[in-house]
């Protein structure tokens, strides 16, 4: 399992946001790049970057800031966030990202994913974000009435290379994941599972690590200095999945 810090990206600054609420927002830094900066150089081996303004809107919009924090970065940085598209998917390409993630596309559109699995292999994630176990799109703003399992094994068919699953209840909120429902998800599908929201302490991570989840994305609790920034070295990618 890898610790991939997040930096989702609202106007061009650093924020977080709790359960998916743009109105509940924390900005931790006007400038983005200079954060990728400090997780290049403390050794995080993937950053997880979400364009909210662009999930919120539809198309990427923070494209500026993005390609900054890959050149800062480097190619290891999987990009979210309004990627509908495959003219908008081919942009994120261009950029230098190695991974796309698709949310609301993935779900709405299954020939949509196949055509960009088959385009992308083994690049593309399907974020697949919960309330109460059903699949929530656009932003996390609206319902696609979808129980998270079924869609879960309709993209994996597609052929995604990942699947990141969040339970938005937990998100932002520090309360601790949802290890049944992570473990569940990983009882259903043999992608690689990536495990995001309610991280707040290291034994959190010691019980992601043992449900076998390849990677676990941490925002608020790096940020409000919950987790130490070692934790980030502390795990690595199981020899299947080293890239």
């Amino acid at each position: 399992m890898i610790v991939i810090p997040a930096i989702d990206i609202l106007e061009g600054q650093l924020v977080r946001l709790t359960q998916g609420d743009y109105s509940r927002k924390k900005v931790y830094s006007y400038d983005p790049v200079v954060v990728a900066r400090k997780w290049k150089a403390i050794g995080a081996q993937w950053l997880h970057v979400v364009d909210l303004d662009g999930a919120r809107q539809g198309h990427p919009v923070n494209v500026d800031v993005i390609k900054s924090v890959i050149m800062e970065f480097g190619p290891q940085v999987q990009v979210g966030g309004g990627l509908r598209t495959l003219e908008d998917i081919q942009s994120i390409v261009e950029l230098g990202a190695s991974r796309i993630v698709l949310g609301t596309s993935a779900v709405k559109d299954p020939e949509f994913l196949r055509e960009v699995c088959a385009k992308y292999p083994d690049m593309v994630v399907a974020a697949l974000d919960t309330r109460n176990g059903v699949v929530a799109i656009d932003g996390w703003t609206k319902s696609s009435g979808l129980d998270v399992l079924e869609v879960a094994k309709l993209v994996e068919d597609a052929g995604v290379g990942y699947i990141l699953f969040t339970a938005i209840e937990t998100d932002g909120t520090m309360t601790g994941p949802d290890i049944a429902a992570v473990q569940r998800l990983m009882s259903h599908v043999s992608v690689p599972v990536i495990a995001s929201g309610g991280i707040s302490e290291p034994e959190d991570l010691e019980e992601l690590s043992k449900a076998g989840v390849y990677a676990v994305i941490v925002g608020k609790a790096l940020y409000e200095g919950r987790l130490p920034e070692e934790v980030i070295t502390t795990y690595s990618a199981p020899k299947e999945y080293m890239e």
